[in-house]
């Protein structure tokens, strides 16, 4: 590794290790990135040259000493801001972060039904950065994240399919860049950007995350990254693996996936037996069968016994499919999660199903988690990863100066 390399990693792992534990001194600084305290004051030097880093004085609870070992550093949160937003069926939800993504302000955009369609959707994008802009110092603003129910080629930023939102071949970063020039541009999907809003909190060990509700969606956190396709892909949308080839239409156009068999659809057919709902109508038309879920959800709340058993059905054919997951990936944790998830019980429970179907030889080192999900989870993980995109190349272009 070349001395210039050597200088951008250490820049690099000193700042996301700030961005990740907030304010620090140079010894924890040291500790936490295992580089010695001389390297730790000369990066924190240039750092701060290039306006990123500032000090903050004492930091609470620490001894005093000789030198500036005890002195706290922390991100400038004047350099800048970044915008972390989440669209989902029912509203445009952004968060504009500074840069150490200490929230600065929020706007909820609603969606209605006649607004799921393209050019509705990027125009509810658009309207949100126009607002921070107008209200903030648009000059200031470095980036965009966008986190997207669907289909995503995150190396595109291209939404590619989502049915929610009747959105297919959207190129939101591309239609961004354009209107917003010399930004950070970073779309991903919805699941994803949960997992990095694991990784801004520390998380390292692998780990899948699995959401349930409507629908099934999934990630997997894989040697430091997000895992996905070489096309840029997500790799794990289990909920359009194939379950029973003669089942019932999804609306993806295949027959059987596993959302058709293990999402709260069949749970609201168990407990609504003559609704004669499709599945299709089920997440084409959700307003109409929102009110009934809201039923269920409440009741799983309280543990109601009745309700658990219209549950298994479903948990059972997902216990299946993660238990195949599990023997290949072998995760250290896995973390259940999404808004059919309302209770710890019902982790317990599909924990309980795959514990049945899986040897111990291939388990036993998997545990599962019900995942607590913040109110701005997605907005702030899509953001996390837009933030460690600008300081990554602020921090190449300095290097590269300064070797030049």
């Amino acid at each position: 590794m070349n001395v210039k390399e050597i200088r951008r990693r250490n820049m690099l792992n000193a700042l996301e290790f700030i961005l990740i534990h907030g304010d620090t001194t140079r010894k924890q600084l040291a500790n936490g990135t295992h580089a010695e305290l001389s390297t730790v004051t000369y990066v924190t030097q240039e750092l701060s040259r290039l306006g990123l880093l500032i000090a903050k004085g004492k930091l609470k609870g620490t001894k005093i000493s000789i030198g500036r070992p005890t002195e706290s550093i922390g991100l400038d949160r004047s350099f800048g801001y970044v915008i972390g937003i989440k669209v989902g069926r029912e509203s445009v939800n952004a968060i504009l972060y500074d840069i150490s993504l200490k929230p600065v302000a929020s706007i909820v955009d609603p969606i209605k039904k006649r607004n799921r369609n393209s050019k509705d959707i990027l125009k509810k994008i658009k309207n949100v950065i126009d607002k921070f802009s107008s209200e903030y110092d648009g000059s200031k603003i470095l980036g965009v994240g966008v986190a997207v129910s669907g289909i995503v080629n995150s190396h595109t930023g291209t939404l590619v399919a989502s049915y929610v939102l009747n959105c297919f071949d959207l190129p939101i970063k591309k239609e961004l860049k354009k209107y917003f020039p010399n930004r950070t541009i970073r779309v991903m999907n919805d699941v994803d950007a949960l997992i990095v809003n694991e990784i801004s909190k520390g998380e390292r060990k692998d780990f899948l995350m699995i959401t349930f509700g409507t629908g099934i969606g999934a990630g997997y956190f894989h040697n430091g990254k997000v895992y996905a396709d070489n096309e840029g892909y997500n790799a794990f949308r289990i909920g359009h693996y194939i379950i029973n080839e003669d089942g019932e239409r999804c609306y993806c156009g295949q027959k059987g996936c596993l959302e058709t068999y293990a999402s709260e659809y069949v749970v609201y057919k168990e407990e609504y037996p003559h609704s004669q709902v499709n599945f299709k109508d089920f997440i084409l038309n959700i307003e109409r069968y929102l009110p009934g879920l809201k039923k269920i959800r409440e009741k799983a709340k309280v543990k109601d016994d009745e309700i658990r058993k219209k549950y298994d059905p479903a948990f059972d054919i997902l216990a299946r499919v993660i238990s195949n997951l599990i023997i290949l990936l072998r995760p250290r944790k896995i973390l259940l999660g999404g808004e059919g998830i309302v209770h710890p019980w019902m982790v317990e429970r599909i924990e309980k199903f795959v514990n049945k179907k899986v040897s111990p030889m291939f388990s036993r080192e998997t545990h599962f988690e019900k995942h607590i999900e913040e109110e701005d989870a997605w907005q702030r993980g899509i953001a996390f990863y837009v933030v460690k995109e600008i300081m990554a190349k602020i921090v190449r272009k300095a290097v590269k100066r300064s070797v030049s």
